[in-house]
């Protein structure tokens, strides 16, 4: 009986502190104060009517206005559990003391603690955004530098007929920088994994950074063809060309599904680009 009465008393008081978890900052605050007012209205009463167990000093005040005054001030010390020893409840007012103090300190901390909560939740959006800001960015450069690598390699194929083993590594590198960039993409526009989702203006600069360096793809293998580098029978170029088509595909699909319906045309052209990459494969 005992131990069921110990579990209620327990899931009751799990239940209020519940309740006062999801009230709002305001209504926390408008609870404390209303309790700290509440509780020198009854230290007024218990002085006046009952002065035996009434704080010291409230009692002997010599108008009704200073032993207001007084029991505010003690409810407001013992609600911020200042304590200065000026004001000591006696009696029953110890009792009615000891419960504003677990009232009022626990309704303060957990203002306090959702107050600290929400500058964190604040501090980690802007960290994450600044941390994406700073990913799209690298994604840029990247873009950028694998279309120069693109530009060196039609340059020598120009010159030269040929590409030189370390081009033919370096290459291969480029198309794995850009499968591993180019998958970040999508993740732009999920704000649940970067709190930040990408604006109008960088969205139209990723796009053509793309479609670019998909275009100066497209050009470097019909400089190949045209210069006739046989690179199809390149064993280790056609299988890392091989999984960038399906990397490149499999994340459009998926850049697709998340980018906002009124903007997804804008990616008609790099679909197109897509598909001439795709086209190398089947002449």
């Amino acid at each position: 009986m005992v131990i069921n009465k110990n579990t209620t008393m327990k899931k009751t008081f799990r239940h209020f502190m519940e309740i006062l978890i999801n009230l709002s900052n305001g209504a926390l605050l408008s609870i404390w104060m209303g309790a700290t007012f509440g509780f020198a209205i009854f230290y007024w009463l218990m002085a006046h009517y009952m002065p035996e167990h009434g704080p010291t000093i409230i009692a002997h005040s010599t108008s009704s206005w200073e032993a207001f005054g007084n029991s505010l001030y003690f409810s407001i010390i013992t609600a911020t559990s200042t304590g200065y020893g000026d004001i000591v409840p006696i009696g029953f007012s110890k009792f009615l003391a000891s419960i504003q103090s677990i009232i009022s300190l626990s309704t303060f901390a957990i203002l306090i603690t959702k107050l600290v909560s929400r500058n964190q939740d604040v501090a980690l959006q802007q960290v994450q955004r600044l941390t994406s800001e700073e990913s799209l960015h690298n994604l840029f450069e990247e873009f950028f530098l694998i279309r120069k690598d693109c530009d060196r390699f039609m340059q020598e194929i120009d010159e030269h007929n040929i590409m030189s083993a370390q081009h033919w590594n370096d290459l291969l590198m480029a198309y794995e920088r850009f499968q591993a960039f180019f998958s970040e993409v999508p993740s732009f526009y999920t704000e649940a994994v970067h709190f930040y989702s990408i604006d109008s203006r960088r969205e139209k600069v990723l796009i053509e950074a793309v479609r670019r360096t998909l275009h100066r793809m497209t050009l470097l293998l019909q400089t190949m063809d045209r210069r006739t580098v046989d690179w199809k029978t390149h064993e280790d170029h056609m299988k890392k060309f091989l999984e960038l088509l399906e990397t490149t595909k499999r994340t459009f699909v998926h850049w697709q599904e998340n980018i906002p319906e009124e903007r997804s045309g804008s990616l008609k052209e790099i679909e197109e680009s897509i598909q001439k990459l795709q086209s190398f494969t089947s002449n």
